[in-house]
């Protein structure tokens, strides 16, 4: 248990520093920009029409950036402490 508990806090640690980078660079000025997919249907399209391809990117303002940041931090944690718990699980029930 005490391995699994050291990896799975290792892990996390990790992530959550890498997302606290991301953090410290959105506060000094960074940019955070979001991939995504437009799709336009196919009666609505003319020739001349302008449209936004298959990997638009967004550009977030520094407070939804912040936001964005933060929500991720929770999943980081959350799904690390998921993963700590099946492998707790497993490690138990065999």
């Amino acid at each position: 248990v005490a391995a699994l508990d050291a990896k799975y806090t290792k892990e996390l640690t990790d992530a959550q520093t890498r997302n606290t980078d991301l953090q410290r660079r959105l506060a000094a000025g960074g940019r955070v920009r979001v991939e995504g997919r437009c799709s336009v249907p196919t009666q609505t399209e003319t020739a001349s029409t302008s449209r936004v391809g298959n990997a638009a990117t967004v550009e977030l303002s520094p407070g939804a950036g912040q936001n964005v940041l933060n929500i991720r931090a929770g999943i980081i944690s959350d799904q690390e402490k998921l993963k700590y718990l099946q492998e707790y699980i497993r490690a138990q029930c065999r």
